[in-house]
């Protein structure tokens, strides 16, 4: 028999769940660096998303022990 997994959701600011939570980096991505160019492309898509009517809410799901 298959065993069954729950899963729940939470609505969360953008600014919260960054503010409030560490990532962690895996080791073949730490000798990549952004510099201002890929920061600044960053925020730019960010910002356009928004602009444009974005805003769509995803679920972040997390298992339920």
């Amino acid at each position: 028999m298959a065993n069954k997994l729950e899963m729940s959701t939470l609505q969360m600011d953008i600014l919260d769940y960054l503010s409030k939570n560490k990532f962690v980096v895996p080791e073949y991505q730490r000798d990549y660096a952004w510099g201002l160019k890929e920061c600044s492309q960053l925020w730019e898509d960010i910002t356009a998303f928004f602009e444009g009517g974005g805003g769509v809410k995803l679920p972040i799901k997390t298992p339920i022990s």
